[in-house]
C-alpha cells in the first residue's frame, strides 16, 4: 500500500529551494512533469487572484486551497471560477468580476447581473489562452 504523503511533503515537491514560497515557474515545471499541459500565463492569472502577495507566488499558508482547488477540479476555467467566486455563493457578481478583470488585465465588461458557473466558464474561456 502506497504511503500518503502529507502536505508538507506535498509542499516541498513544489518549493523546491524552500524558501517557503511556490514560484509560477515551479508550479509550472511540476504540473508539466506529471503531465497537466497548462501554459504558463494562465498559472500565473490563477496565482495572482488566489493569493494575498500580489505576486506570482503561493506563500505556505495558501497552499493547501490552492492545490486542492486545482486537484478538486477538472479544467483551469473552472479553477478560475472557483477562485473568482469570493463568497462561495456559486455565482459571480459585478464585485467578484471587477476583481478579476482588474487582476487579470481585461478590458472587458461585466455581461450581466450574476453568471452562473457554466455561463462564467462560457464567458471567460474564450479569453484564456489554450
Amino acid at each position: 500500500m502506497a504511503e500518503e504523503m502529507t502536505l508538507e511533503q506535498i509542499y516541498a515537491l513544489y518549493d523546491r529551494d524552500g524558501d517557503g514560497l511556490v514560484t509560477a515557474e515551479q508550479l509550472h515545471e511540476k504540473l508539466t512533469q506529471e503531465g497537466f499541459e497548462v501554459p504558463l500565463s494562465t498559472l500565473k492569472a490563477i496565482i495572482l487572484l488566489a493569493t494575498k502577495t500580489g505576486e506570482f507566488k503561493i506563500l505556505k499558508s495558501e497552499f493547501r486551497k490552492f492545490i486542492l482547488i486545482i486537484l478538486e477540479t477538472e479544467n483551469f476555467e473552472d479553477i478560475l471560477y472557483r477562485i473568482a467566486d469570493l463568497d462561495g455563493n456559486g455565482v459571480i457578481d459585478e464585485y467578484e468580476f471587477g476583481i478579476l478583470r482588474d487582476k487579470m488585465g481585461w478590458s472587458l465588461q461585466f455581461p450581466g447581473k450574476e453568471m452562473t458557473r457554466e455561463q462564467f466558464i462560457k464567458y471567460v474561456g474564450q479569453y484564456l489562452e489554450k
